[in-house]
């Protein structure tokens, strides 16, 4: 016995465990031995199988997909906004900008370290991240 697709239009509609004899008759494709094995949905065009496209994602499969490369961006993100901050408090401590302004753009810096770091802890909670 070995396993034979049934083929409808160039497209396997079945898979079967048949003694070779009566697939003959049938006119089913044998595809023992053949990895990955065909199955239902995939094409032949009477010597070679191919696979079906792979599905086309939600759009909820397709946001938590973009909200993964999001979280997988963060911990770099982050890391920049540190260092940006630092460097921004570096450079303003020196410089000819008054008070207010220097204090402006330290309060900036910081707060992007903030909203990066709750954005990934968000995530985290989420268990996207």
């Amino acid at each position: 016995m070995s396993v034979y697709a049934e083929i409808t239009n160039g497209t396997v509609t079945n898979t079967v465990i048949s003694d070779p004899t009566h697939a003959a008759t049938q006119g089913w494709v044998l595809i023992d031995g053949i990895t990955p094995q065909p199955s239902i949905g995939w094409g032949y065009d009477g010597k070679t199988f191919t696979a079906p496209p792979p599905p086309t994602p939600t759009p909820q499969e397709a946001a938590l997909a973009t909200v993964a490369q999001l979280a997988a961006s963060l911990p770099g993100h982050i890391a920049q906004a540190t260092t940006d901050a630092a460097a921004i408090k570096t450079l303003t401590a020196g410089a000819s900008l008054d008070a207010a302004h220097v204090t402006a753009l330290q309060n900036h810096a910081d707060g992007w370290v903030t909203l990066l770091g709750g954005l990934q802890a968000l995530l985290q909670a989420q268990g996207l991240a």
